[in-house]
């Protein structure tokens, strides 16, 4: 977004709304090319709250609002056909365009700033100088750390803006000394976290598709929620992922109160009971929920796993999934970090 970056974008028609590889005909979701390096660019300048140019950065917010609200128009497009980091994005700028947000923003950084450096440094687990960046959650999950050579960058989910000293001591005694876990959990389950978290949502306009090529979860869940939950369950929010990994299959994030599932289960290979045994083990996260000791988080303790074999058919599900396991672990992927319930 420096310069007149996306003023000569416009130009072209707005040439930046591309087919996703491989589409054919009208796509079921577009997104804006240049959109994400804009915002980290942006997302950069806001790491020294002390050198912000205030007035500048809410110019450039409400420009590129514009641009993407008006490059919507002209194509037709609702917010349902932008693909999901793209509707993320749009919810971020919408939120942070407002003065009193972005001033929320620059003072979330100075605090998480000043909590690291009170923690006292650890060069190994995060050098030095740190970088504060508050970025769409499907980007980040709800906290990581990127190192590189002039220092490290400490993103967490857009939410934590509203995190008052409390959660930011407790999330760099977590990432620094890998204490202050079960204190960060409850400062992001709190009303202030959760409300901006709603208002983001709100903001990006539209969930998820539910429905799949081979399977929809909205119709896995009324399945499993009337046969083993007697049709009392409040939906979560549900999700398909493209991200990589070995075995995990999916994840319950008890923050988000969000299941996404691999999309690798959406398929004609996947039997829907699988699916649904799978979406049975994230839904009972969320019945069980975390049991702590001390700083140690437990999800699968013993009375859950009793609860979980309580699912007709169980261990013919187990094995599908260990059979896609099997295919997966010879794939170049890696697992990733496990910092919720997972499948």
């Amino acid at each position: 977004m420096e310069g007149n970056r996306f003023v000569t974008w416009r130009a072209r028609e707005y040439g930046g709304f591309r087919l996703p590889a491989g589409a054919a005909g009208r796509p079921q979701a577009f997104r804006v090319s240049g959109l994400q390096r804009a915002l980290g660019t942006l997302r950069g300048e806001l790491t020294e709250p002390e050198r912000v140019d205030r007035d500048r950065a809410l110019g450039r917010l409400a420009r590129l609002h514009r641009v993407i609200e008006s490059g919507m128009a002209w194509r037709g497009l609702a917010r349902a056909e932008l693909t999901g980091p793209t509707r993320e994005a749009l919810g971020w700028v919408a939120y942070f365009r407002q003065p009193a947000n972005l001033d929320r923003y620059l003072a979330a950084v100075a605090e998480a700033r000043a909590a690291f450096r009170a923690a006292g440094a650890d060069r190994r687990r995060c050098p030095t100088p740190l970088r504060v960046e508050f970025r769409p959650q499907s980007a980040v999950g709800w906290l990581r750390v990127e190192r590189g050579g002039s220092g490290s960058s400490l993103c967490c989910a857009t939410p934590a803006v509203a995190l008052e000293t409390a959660g930011f001591v407790a999330l760099a005694a977590h990432l620094l000394h890998g204490r202050g876990k079960r204190a960060l959990h409850e400062a992001m389950c709190a009303p202030g976290y959760q409300g901006v978290a709603a208002e983001l949502d709100a903001l990006a306009g539209c969930a998820e598709p539910t429905a799949g090529r081979w399977h929809d979860l909205a119709e896995s869940f009324a399945r499993v929620s009337g046969r083993l939950f007697g049709g009392t369950l409040d939906r979560p929010a549900l999700a398909w992922s493209h991200a990589r990994g070995r075995r995990v299959f999916a994840r319950c994030d008890l923050v988000a109160d969000r299941i996404v599932v691999h999309r690798r289960l959406d398929a004609p290979d996947v039997s829907a009971a699988t699916l649904d045994f799978v979406l049975y083990h994230e839904l009972l996260h969320r019945r069980h929920g975390i049991r702590w000791a001390g700083e140690r988080a437990r999800t699968h303790t013993a009375a859950f796993r009793r609860e979980e074999r309580r699912f007709p058919g169980w261990a013919a599900a187990e094995a599908e999934l260990e059979r896609l396991a099997g295919e997966r672990a010879r794939g170049p992927t890696r697992a990733p970090r496990n910092t919720q319930g997972d499948r």
